[in-house]
């Protein structure tokens, strides 16, 4: 044995602390990883719990629905409580997605965590390092169940096989059964525990020999955590990689076999340049990207923002690509609104900026965003802006106008709910009445120039406004108090359009 020096201490002094710092770090993660992954829990049981009061609510209010009179109020009711039902539905699918992705996490720090204390321990009580296997004390048996499952096959005696033993078939124990078999064969007087350097532990007596072999379970990466989100959706992706730089890949039409991924459009999903890192070291955003089947780059799907850990990136990433599947499946907001508006001759175009997605439909195509226009876009419940939602899964609608001078617009109709027609409808007879309100308002102004013109001509001749001459020609073209209607009529005509009923 080497005589310890000073410095050899101090080198070993200065392992065990960071050891210790390692030890104690990890702790922290799994204990953090722990916490997220009963709150997502949590989380699950709130959106069933909320999602089966919703339906009860609504069951109740059809079944009462069938014996009352009509009712605008009460219709509008059931429909917002199957708006809710809805949006709860998806809120549970979307907590189970982040439940499972935060069970990845978890797993990943717990194996992280063994490792390093199993290390530890085997500094204690030290396993054989060659093939052939060695007897162990009880002590050790801890540093060599380290595995979360192991495969046991139970070897007995019998002249009549060859060798002269015969083995049962293999079973799958955990870590905590195969403990209890152990530690209770380890009391057994005339048993054995042997353990090689490959991490088999053998339990040998009289009548039968335990070989424990580990399930090797390699530490959860990136990739994997998205996958068990991607799974509490029912989707699946697959490992793949190029030039040193790894992603996950997934079929861009739902129900293509995984091993077709590559014969038809496909989405690419990229954590940076590693899908493959381990969980715990999460650093780069996932983005989605759409591929053609010869390989060619078609558009980004989505990007994850900055900030959030593995778990909730994963899960935010999922529920990206569910919805792009959707809108996919049912065409988007925008896509509708253009086909709508298309379809009967109206011009009108998409456009987009910090974040945002909107449709513009101009008065006058040629000028634009400098003419009269309406800006029209969709929202949803945490007040996302855009007519990238499929149809149908957006709770409003708003649209403004705007002349063309002043800097923003003004809202000119609001539309709560997921019906998409009256929106629609009121874009389109805003664009097809337009000229025609442009008219009313002229002829509107004109009529208020005519009656100030004939106040001052009363005013002249000493006559109240509701006065009339004899001789009716001294006011020259001047309003008549009976054509005073007429700016009345006018003005009626023109908010009815504007109002877009």
């Amino acid at each position: 044995m080497p005589i310890p020096t000073p410095g050899s201490v101090a080198s070993a002094t200065a392992a065990r602390r960071a050891h210790t710092a390692l030890v104690q770090r990890l702790t922290e993660e799994r204990d953090a990883a722990a916490e997220a992954h009963a709150g997502a829990k949590r989380a699950v049981h709130d959106a069933r719990w909320r999602r089966g009061r919703a339906e009860d609510k609504r069951s109740m209010l059809l079944g009462i629905d069938r014996h009352l009179p009509p009712s605008q109020a009460r219709d509008k009711g059931i429909r917002d409580i199957t708006d809710y039902t809805e949006r709860m539905a998806q809120a549970k699918k979307s907590a189970r997605a982040l439940h499972a992705a935060t069970g990845v996490v978890l797993r990943a720090a717990e194996l992280s965590l063994l490792g390093a204390t199993a290390a530890e321990a085997a500094a204690h009580a030290p396993l054989p390092t060659g093939e052939r296997a060695e007897v162990i004390g009880r002590a050790a048996c801890d540093t060599a169940l380290t595995a979360r499952e192991f495969t046991a096959v139970t070897h007995r005696p019998d002249w009549r096989a060859a060798g002269g033993w015969i083995a049962a078939a293999p079973e799958t124990w955990t870590r905590e059964y195969a403990t209890n078999i152990v530690l209770n064969w380890a009391k057994a007087r005339g048993a054995w525990l042997l353990a090689d350097g490959a991490g088999t532990l053998f339990v040998v007596s009289a009548d039968r020999v335990i070989e424990l072999s580990p399930v090797r379970e390699p530490v959860p990466t990136e990739g994997d955590v998205l996958e068990a989100a991607l799974n509490a959706y029912g989707l699946s992706s697959d490992a793949d990689g190029t030039d040193g730089v790894t992603f996950r890949v997934m079929p861009a039409e739902p129900g293509t076999p995984i091993e077709d991924i590559y014969n038809g459009p496909h989405l690419l999903l990229y954590a940076g340049e590693r899908a493959d890192r381990p969980a715990s070291e999460y650093s780069e955003p996932w983005s989605v990207h759409l591929h053609r089947k010869d390989g060619d780059y078609v558009d980004q799907v989505y990007v994850a923002p900055e900030g959030l850990e593995c778990a909730e990136a994963s899960a935010a990433c999922a529920q990206a690509v569910v919805s792009w599947f959707e809108r996919r499946r049912r065409g988007t907001v925008g896509r509708a609104l253009l086909d709508g508006l298309s379809a009967l001759g109206i011009h009108a175009f998409a456009d987009n900026g910090d974040g945002s997605t909107w449709i513009v439909v101009p008065r006058d195509a040629a000028l634009g965003y400098t003419g009269p226009h309406l800006t029209v876009f969709g929202w949803t419940e945490d007040k996302e802006a855009s007519v990238d939602l499929a149809v149908g899964e957006q709770t409003g609608m708003t649209v403004c106008f705007d002349d063309g001078v002043r800097a923003w617009p003004e809202p000119l109709f609001g539309f709560e709910g997921s019906d998409l027609a009256p929106c629609l409808r009121a874009v389109v007879r805003w664009a097809l009445l337009g000229p025609l309100d442009d008219k009313v308002r002229e002829g509107a102004r004109s009529v208020e120039e005519w009656e100030k013109e004939r106040a001052d001509v009363l005013a002249e001749t000493g006559l109240t406004p509701d006065e009339q001459p004899a001789d009716s020609s001294a006011l020259d073209d001047a309003l008549r108090p009976y054509e005073k209607d007429a700016l009345a009529l006018l003005g009626d005509l023109r908010d009815l359009l504007a109002s877009g009923s």
